[in-house]
């Protein structure tokens, strides 16, 4: 808890105070609790950023090369495999047999697939992710629902467990080109509270206003959630945090021995001393002179009464250190790694001597397509949630919408099958009568995108109208055809009608 002294506590004024009323020590208990797991959040960040150094054990490596070290992308590689096979494509209501255009609507215009993605790496990253829904203002060219995502760096709240959801939250909305904070709120089911400062220096205002909600608006998304850790758990993990230091450590290691590889040690036994020193002035030649081929001839050394030796000088070179070592190292490493988080051995740069099959490729993914499937089960009832409040927030009511009652998103299949596997199977489904052949649940099997959906299923109707009309012609065509025959079958030889 001692790492709280980065955030101010704005209800230490009057004003804030007094707007906050009954809810003054639920706030600072929140922001107690961003601070505190503010300093391993930041951590966690700077691995996933690549900002953080490996710490050296300075045994083979000395202090004065440590500006050497290498950062690896693996950190940023756990949380992005997931996010990249994460993708919500819209959402389903029971009984209706396409996606609700109303919920996708509301969403598309806060960039659904941007703020899924964004939410869906902070939770992979930190544990958890917030997103906020309140009510924009349209004449100010705000969309009716504004969605606004945060990391667990600039919001928490207070977990009910009889109600599964947030009693209160806070959200820090604006910081300064410093990361001083200059506006948050913070969310109760009936009110919010708008806290802010015009810059560091000045006094802070707030002011209380009810959102019409009848819940707190701000929705947790949380990672591998339990009993007791509610607001989920980081995919980067201490583990994998001392996996990505030894790996980096290796890499130096390895590119230290790279050098002395590149330039092995040498050695001139018996020669003159006068080899190793420049002509010119008589001071011994840099090394690396030396080894880059300046020395080709070395001159006999001379006794102590001045005469040549008789023996020749001998040179020669040290073994070489071999490279093989720091890989082998590096790849047991990466398999920790890969162990650690389910993700294939290829994806971490480790390529192996053969190419793996397709049936290996899928065993090696089978691991990574649970955890993505249990990703989306973690996700889909907050990301429910933030649906029905946009839609709440749109139809400008204070009343939860009844006739969504159920709605569910929709995850494209995390495992990537072929195009041609994808359209056996679905084609199969078609044949045995189980989907129908223009369905919009047709075309999601299919793999393809909503707006090709769209297409799809508009062509399909354009389809449908113009058999319509062909069959309507045709009956037409039938009755006119029927009438002349009975007027036929009224008259007599001459053309008089019969009465």
């Amino acid at each position: 808890m001692s790492s709280v002294t980065w955030l101010v506590d704005p209800s230490r004024d009057l004003e804030v105070a007094l707007a906050l009323g009954e809810d003054l020590e639920e706030f600072r208990a929140v922001l107690r609790r961003i601070g505190a797991h503010g300093r391993r959040n930041r951590l966690r960040r700077r691995y996933y950023d690549g900002e953080q150094a490996a710490r050296n054990i300075q045994i083979a490596i000395p202090a004065e090369y440590e500006y050497l070290m290498p950062v690896l992308g693996w950190p940023a590689k756990t949380c992005n495999v997931l996010a990249a096979r994460t993708r919500l494509e819209g959402f389903a209501v029971p009984g209706q047999a396409q996606m609700d255009a109303e919920a996708a609507e509301a969403l598309d215009l806060n960039r659904l697939r941007s703020s899924v993605r964004q939410a869906t790496v902070a939770a992979l990253c930190e544990g958890c992710a917030f997103v906020s829904v309140t009510a924009g203002d349209t004449a100010d060219g705000e969309p009716p629902a504004v969605v606004s995502v945060y990391s667990a760096h600039d919001a928490s709240g207070t977990w009910d467990r009889r109600r599964h959801d947030l009693s209160c939250a806070l959200t820090i909305d604006e910081r300064s080109e410093h990361g001083a904070i200059l506006a948050m709120t913070f969310w109760t089911r009936s009110d919010r509270v708008e806290v802010f400062r015009d810059a560091v220096s000045a006094s802070w205002q707030a002011e209380r206003l009810p959102h019409g909600f009848g819940r707190v608006p701000v929705v947790l998304i949380p990672y591998q959630a339990d009993g007791g850790r509610p607001f989920g758990r980081s995919r980067i993990t201490r583990p994998v945090m001392r996996l990505t230091d030894h790996a980096a450590r290796t890499l130096l290691r390895t590119e230290i021995s790279a050098e002395f590889f590149s330039a092995p040690q040498r050695y001139l036994l018996g020669a003159d001393m006068e080899a190793f020193e420049d002509p010119q002035t008589g001071e011994l030649m840099p090394a690396w002179e030396a080894v880059i081929g300046h020395l080709l001839v070395a001159p006999r050394p001379l006794d102590e009464n001045d005469h040549v030796s008789e023996s020749n000088p001998v040179a020669g070179q040290f073994q070489q250190a071999s490279m093989e070592p720091h890989n082998a190292e590096l790849r047991q490493v990466a398999a920790m790694f890969a162990g650690e988080t389910s993700i294939p051995l290829n994806f971490l740069g480790i390529v192996q001597d053969n190419p793996s099959s397709a049936d290996a490729i899928k065993a090696a993914e089978a691991d990574l397509i649970a955890v993505v499937e249990d990703a989306q089960a973690d996700f889909s009832g907050p990301w429910a949630q933030i649906a029905l409040l946009a839609v709440q927030a749109a139809r400008d009511t204070t009343v939860p919408p009844d006739d969504m009652s159920g709605l569910r998103p929709v995850w494209r299949d995390p495992s990537t099958p072929t195009k041609a596997a994808q359209a056996q199977s679905v084609m199969g489904l078609v044949a045995a009568g189980v989907l129908p052949a223009t369905s919009e649940v047709t075309y999601e099997q299919l793999g393809f995108d909503s707006g090709t959906i769209a297409r799809l299923m508009a062509d399909a109707a354009s389809r449908r109208a113009q058999q319509t009309l062909s069959s309507l012609a045709g009956v037409a065509a039938s009755g006119s055809a029927l009438a002349q025959e009975v007027a036929s079958a009224r008259t007599d030889a001459d053309g008089t009608p019969i009465a």
